[in-house]
């Protein structure tokens, strides 16, 4: 390993399973940044197709290859953050392309406001990506401001799009949360925030964020209303330790509250009965007997007016904890332009 002296600007962190078919153009899209003061750490996650083969036919010097047993991407995330020497630490999956100014707007910005830790670019959702499609973002117009994370910033942060200093991201060496096959970058940026509550943001987007069959959030239901998943109760766990901590922030712990109400409100709707349910229970009149489906339609309708009232109550609750967070993020926003 170089000593520090040639150490590069920028470490970016790219954890692979299984990458193949995608790789290849994510890091043409890091070859292609306008920066090029750069390494890339490519952790091989225990990758069973031609990924390392591939990886090995690449022989530009600034690439390093970490070989390990499968044990998940936020360990191999992880595995990466540590292994990085760059003063600026950014993160890519290796399905996701950045333009070629991603490297760019991310250094301006941090050189430029030395007291905020961590900054994030803003994602475009694609289903394709042609090479072609790689082409300077246009900053013309771009809106640069920082905000707090918990009340706004939650948003806008996925692994793709954050550039973080080393010498703060490093202190939190198993910083995603391995374990979690969903939400692990979420319960980081978590504890990032509770010492570095602000992020700088653009409104720009310098990330192509690759949604196909494959990928996390098509796999599972990354959204807090995604009821019952194995993935929501971990990341509810989570959040209900952190919420419990002395020191929890108070924006914290609204942004908690806010994503407990919305699986709440995720679960309450779908105990909805369908409608047609209402048809079959006519339908089987005949065989079932007047009795037990006047007994069955009760009930339903006893069903429905109690989740209406449930799903009512959380509503309101829900509204409220919006408004104070956006009350509180008006507040603390930040415009640099």
């Amino acid at each position: 390993m170089s000593d520090n002296h040639s150490a590069p600007l920028f470490s970016i962190v790219i954890p692979a399973y299984n990458a193949q078919r995608f790789l290849p153009l994510t890091l043409e899209s890091i070859f292609r940044q306008t920066v090029q003061d750069f390494e890339i750490v490519v952790v091989n996650d225990g990758s069973t197709d031609g990924t390392l083969e591939m990886l090995q036919g690449i022989t530009d010097p600034r690439m390093r290859v970490i070989t390990r047993e499968n044990g998940g991407e936020c360990v191999a995330r992880n595995h990466g953050l540590r292994e990085a020497r760059g003063k600026y630490i950014s993160f890519l999956d290796s399905d996701d392309v950045w333009l070629p100014n991603h490297l760019e707007q991310a250094l301006s910005f941090l050189e430029a406001h030395p007291d905020i830790a961590w900054f994030s670019s803003t994602m475009k959702t694609v289903k394709d990506i042609a090479p072609e499609d790689i082409q300077p973002a246009d900053c013309s117009k771009e809106r640069l401001r920082a905000v707090n994370w918990y009340l706004e910033g939650v948003a806008h942060t996925l692994p793709s799009t954050v550039t973080v200093h080393r010498e703060v991201i490093q202190r939190y060496p198993h910083l995603f949360a391995e374990g979690y096959k969903m939400f692990g970058d979420n319960i980081g940026w978590c504890q990032l925030a509770k010492a570095y509550p602000m992020v700088g943001l653009s409104d720009t987007p310098t990330v192509l964020y690759r949604y196909w069959q494959g990928n996390a959030s098509t796999t599972h239901n990354v959204s807090p209303h995604g009821v019952r998943s194995e993935a929501v109760k971990m990341a509810l766990a989570k959040h209900a330790e952190f919420y419990r901590e002395s020191d929890c922030p108070v924006e914290a712990k609204l942004y908690y509250r806010h994503f407990a109400l919305g699986n709440w409100w995720g679960c309450i709707s779908s105990a909805f009965l369908p409608e047609e349910w209402q048809e079959d229970v006519a339908a089987r009149r005949d065989v079932a007997g007047n009795a037990a489906t006047l007994w069955m339609r009760l009930w339903a309708s006893v069903n429905k007016i109690s989740l209406c009232a449930m799903r009512w109550g959380v509503r309101m609750r829900k509204q409220s904890v919006e408004r104070k967070m956006k009350r509180l993020a008006k507040a603390s926003r930040i415009h640099f332009n």
